[in-house]
């Protein structure tokens, strides 16, 4: 098991905590805003990222995914229609296919983002 893996999932659980404290959102923080965070993030891990880079990148996202803090690849991904709204947050249902870098190794995965608009952007991996 990599070593960072209790540090992601703590820091996944963290921003949930602290990024996504309102009780509503605003009328601009829609699923398709949401979508469209997630698909940015989604595709700069696919082209390279980190999320450190994303993090201090204009707009800044912090995502908690413990593959993509591993240094995994992101081959594909298809977010799936119809996310789950409860209020504050979005969750999308994604298919990925990612590569481990040390066993080169290919794995498909349907997983969940809880994607946060407010007050801090904010995309956690529901494992």
């Amino acid at each position: 098991m990599d070593p960072r893996w209790p540090f992601t999932l703590a820091l996944a659980g963290m921003l949930l905590v602290v990024g996504c404290a309102p009780s509503e959102r605003s009328a601009a923080a829609t699923d398709e805003a949401a979508r469209a965070t997630l698909e940015s993030a989604l595709v700069a891990w696919q082209q390279g990222s980190t999320p450190a880079r994303l993090r201090v990148a204009e707009p800044s996202i912090t995502v908690g995914d413990s593959a993509f803090s591993a240094g995994h690849r992101l081959d594909a991904f298809n977010i799936q229609p119809n996310p789950m709204d409860d209020g504050r947050n979005y969750r999308f249902t994604v298919l990925l296919t990612t590569t481990d870098p040390n066993t080169g190794e290919s794995a498909e995965t349907e997983t969940a983002y809880e994607v946060c608009l407010e007050p801090v952007v904010t995309i956690s991996r529901i494992e």
